[in-house]
């Protein structure tokens, strides 16, 4: 199966109508052993939107996770994933910055 491919199924849709992928997703399409071993990527990836003017908030978003916390209970929690763009899907695919 082509790449192409892979990133069209795991690619989401916010509520905006916005594409979107998840940082732990692509990990495991990038054949990354764990995701801890991915975050290094997002670091320089966030380095290199930056570097190239864009507003990394503009293309990253920290993912919350709801938790159960108790019988009838739960909350919102970081869950150490990413919601990135497609500029920063395809900086991580390709290594090129597009502004």
């Amino acid at each position: 199966m082509s790449t192409l491919i892979i990133f069209e199924k795991i690619k989401k849709i916010n509520e905006y109508n916005s594409e979107y992928w998840s940082a732990r997703q692509l990990a495991k399409v990038l054949e990354y052993s764990e995701y801890r071993h991915f975050l290094p990527v997002v670091k320089k990836a966030k380095e290199s939107c930056k570097n190239a003017g864009q507003s990394i908030k503009n293309h990253f978003e920290d993912s919350l996770d709801m938790i159960n916390i108790g019988k009838n209970a739960s909350r919102e929690v970081k869950s150490q994933d990413y919601s990135m763009k497609k500029v920063i899907h395809i900086t991580l695919t390709t290594g090129h910055m597009i502004a």
